[in-house]
């Protein structure tokens, strides 16, 4: 049995099936972005999604799960890479985001999403991850682009921007 954040990606990942995707404007790639194949060249084709491939595939993604029902995902579309996760997020996964955000921004990932709607509470050690990531992000020119609760969207280019928007969105983990 699928659980909830599960069948979120497998329809997201169904209706990107065979399609190209446009730059990332918003959180939900299958419902606003999907293009036929005609259009964009620079695109990377999606083919499947599947649990356990390996990080950096066309198609693949990545997941953890911490000891309560907290989540992350990560979808690579091409160069695109969107991290979505659910549940509160805590230091069970934080070394698990670390380490895929760490991977993503090597890989020179453009752009980087990290949708944190369904997220309700964080922990300082994922704030520290994310912080980790926009300053190796922003030292290549490029920066996060965050997707918060209540349709708030931030593009931060650095620990110290990240960490302001954070600290308001989550005020207990600042």
């Amino acid at each position: 049995m699928l659980l909830d954040h599960e069948r979120v990606v497998a329809a997201r990942a169904r209706a990107l099936r065979g399609h190209r995707l446009r730059r990332p404007l918003g959180i939900a790639f299958a419902a606003v972005l999907v293009q036929p194949v005609a259009h964009s060249r620079n695109c990377g084709r999606v083919a499947s999604v599947s649990h356990g491939l390996r990080l950096g595939t066309v198609g693949s993604t990545y997941k953890a799960r911490g000891e309560g029902v907290s989540y992350f995902t990560v979808i690579r579309l091409g160069e695109a890479a969107l991290v979505y996760a659910e549940g509160p997020l805590d230091a069970t996964v934080a070394a698990s985001i670390h380490d895929a955000l760490a991977d993503i921004v090597d890989e020179r990932a453009t752009p980087i999403v990290i949708d944190l709607v369904r997220v309700p509470t964080v922990n300082d050690g994922i704030v520290t991850a994310l912080a980790a990531a926009a300053s190796r992000a922003a030292q290549q020119g490029r920066g996060l682009e965050l997707r918060l609760a209540a349709g708030q969207r931030f593009t931060v280019t650095g620990a110290a921007q990240l960490r302001q928007v954070m600290g308001r969105a989550y005020p207990t983990a600042a």
